[in-house]
């Protein structure tokens, strides 16, 4: 597992600066020396389907399969597909259970870069993700999203027993919980569970009809068997 002690130092050969990522050197003398920079190459490679240029023609190749849908990267565990192998790498994690990065402050770990990006923003104060209703921010894009349902009314997390919607998955456990402090009701033909009497009630008008609808069988049986007899009875007698 990766752990902070184990990173690689990058320092600046122009102003010695150190960094622990790399990517965070590249930024670095991208904006503090950028007369000392290598120049970015031109995007000679474009896209057919829309103004996206590329550097490089595998880049321009993993682009185009989101045009295609085509998905050649394939998990062997539950055979989900990708478009890139890097997606693939992060999906196998999943099933490995494996969690490379680390967060330096609590030493929590995820799968994910992006995950302990999104985590380290709560040590640090920093609120990216801004309600576009009221402003309010959030550290995290998951709270952003739990927010934006009090403005939009969505309640996607729905009781089974009663049907009452919730925002909020956690809401939705704690009133589960309000159903199994009361009185369980049974169904007396089929012992299906209840904890409403009204649902009880309407559950066993099914069975009324059920029942209806087989005495009306059974008396079109007997009915129609009589009128053999009858029949029979009648020949014989002639």
């Amino acid at each position: 597992m990766y752990r902070p002690e184990d990173k690689a130092t990058h320092a600046c050969d122009i102003c010695g600066k150190t960094f622990d990522r790399y990517a965070q050197l590249k930024r670095h003398k991208k904006n503090n020396h950028p007369e000392m920079s290598p120049a970015v190459p031109d995007k000679i490679f474009h896209c057919t389907q829309c103004d996206k240029s590329f550097s490089q023609r595998t880049n321009l190749k993993t682009h185009e399969r989101t045009h295609t849908g085509e998905k050649p990267f394939h998990c062997n565990v539950c055979q989900a597909s990708f478009t890139q192998r890097t997606n693939l790498k992060n999906h196998e994690r999943v099933h490995s259970g494996e969690k490379p990065f680390v967060c330096e402050v609590c030493e929590k770990a995820f799968s994910q870069r992006t995950n302990l990006k999104n985590h380290e923003n709560i040590h640090t104060g920093f609120k990216p993700f801004v309600c576009n209703v009221c402003s309010k921010s959030f550290s995290q894009r998951t709270n952003l999203k739990i927010h934006q349902r009090t403005h939009s009314g969505e309640k996607p997390f729905i009781c089974m027993i009663c049907n009452k919607a919730f925002s909020q998955k956690g809401n939705l456990k704690s009133h589960i919980k309000t159903h199994s402090n009361r009185a369980t009701l049974f169904c007396r033909i089929c012992r299906k569970v209840f904890h409403r009497k009204a649902l009880l009630k309407c559950h066993e008008k099914t069975h009324q009809t059920e029942r209806m609808q087989l005495d009306a069988c059974s008396n079109s049986d007997s009915s129609g068997s009589q009128s053999e007899e009858n029949s029979y009875y009648d020949s014989e007698q002639q």
